[in-house]
């Protein structure tokens, strides 16, 4: 199981735990699609390579973002008790 999958079945509540699973799924499904959608976009503009330079650039301010705006996403820890994922 994905540690991403981890987290949204340890962390959500049971009542919405479905829907939640669901959307992250999609999520996990869409995303790569709309990833290799702007990668062609921005390659077509420009250069391959400088699409993965953007791309990488992009994901880095991204995930600083995601860091400093969520700072309980970044001490989140799995429950003792949970299983090992691999």
């Amino acid at each position: 199981m994905p540690r991403r999958t981890a987290l949204v079945q340890t962390a959500t509540p049971d009542r919405f735990r479905g829907r939640v699973s669901a959307a992250e799924s999609v999520v996990g499904a869409g995303g790569p699609a709309i990833g290799n959608f702007r990668a062609g976009v921005v390659a077509s503009a420009t250069s391959p390579g400088a699409s993965a330079v953007i791309g990488g650039a992009l994901s880095l301010v991204a995930t600083v973002a995601l860091a400093a705006g969520l700072p309980a996403l970044r001490r989140w820890r799995a429950p003792e008790d949970a299983p090992a994922v691999a």
